[in-house]
């Protein structure tokens, strides 16, 4: 196997021209976009007849998804390295531990940003056509979402951990991007997000307006509504409040390459390299 300058987190040291495939992958990403693999130079790079490799990749593109994989894996490792064993007990130790995480996953995509940008790539947005790598993205979420909430010290919505993971994605792309934000700015910004947070007192709740004040159906024109509106769904309309910022990340969000609910899209198999459950993710930001 070449000595390659980095590679990706493995749990076992087993090897095969797979293995050998997706290191000489990883390391080619420092140099060239996936558009300008393939595997007969990949291949070459490691020693192996080009045709073997379609045995555990049927395409370039299949390749790259287990890229994204690896990279999520990598990213939590090294975010996780910024954690002390046990939980800050002060709102400025939180401050400070936050922008060391902060730090932590900047400095992965500066360092890789191809990979970083793989993560997020609109190729790989279909869950049900890459659930592997959904369920990945699903637990990068569901860490950040738990260091939120020991942070807060309360629960925290799936709206807020997709406000925290945009802030952290907004700016490890301009990073990744070669244009990376003022750090002052930038530390100022998820301080302020947190403050807010914590000020939170969650989602605006609206009550069902009473019988008597909503028209009857004889005394009002019909009209179309949009497929899965409240009111085409038979949800009581907001009569007291606007849509609360809760309900408008939602909406949001549900247009990402990010799943907005923590079930897998379908049952998947255990894997050689698949991540600790949500349920086993406590304190520590543990990686694969």
């Amino acid at each position: 196997m070449p000595p390659y300058a980095d590679l990706p987190v493995w749990n076992d040291n087993f090897d095969n021209v797979g293995v050998r495939l997706v290191n000489a992958g990883w390391n080619a990403l420092f140099t060239r976009d996936l558009d300008d693999f393939s595997f007969k130079e990949l291949a070459r790079d490691f020693g192996a007849a080009p045709q073997t490799l379609y045995y555990y990749f049927p395409s370039v593109r299949a390749l790259g998804a287990e890229l994204a994989a690896h990279a999520i894996a990598k990213l939590v490792k090294e975010a996780s390295k910024a954690l002390p064993d046990e939980p800050p007990g002060d709102a400025e130790a939180w401050k400070a531990l936050s922008r060391q995480v902060l730090t932590s996953y900047l400095a992965f995509a500066a360092m890789r940003p191809r990979h970083y940008l793989l993560i997020f790539s609109p190729r790989y947005a279909s869950q049900y056509e890459f659930p592997e790598l959904a369920r990945r993205r699903q637990y990068l979420l569901d860490t950040l979402k738990k260091l939120l909430e020991h942070q807060l010290q309360r629960p925290t919505t799936e709206a807020e951990a997709h406000a925290f993971m945009s802030l952290l994605h907004g700016s490890a792309s301009l990073v990744a991007a070669g244009h990376p934000p003022q750090t002052a700015q930038l530390f100022r910004t998820v301080d302020v997000f947190i403050d807010d947070l914590r000020q939170s007192t969650g989602p605006v709740e609206t009550e069902q307006p009473p019988l008597a004040s909503v028209p009857s159906a004889a005394s009002t024109t019909p009209v179309s509504m949009p497929e899965n509106s409240p009111e085409s769904t038979g949800a009581p309309p907001s009569a007291t409040a606007p849509a609360s910022a809760t309900d408008r990340l939602e909406s949001a969000t549900s247009e990402c390459g990010l799943p907005t609910s923590t079930a897998d899209p379908a049952p998947l198999g255990p894997t050689s390299n698949s991540d600790p459950s949500v349920s086993e993710i406590h304190w520590s930001m543990n990686d694969e």
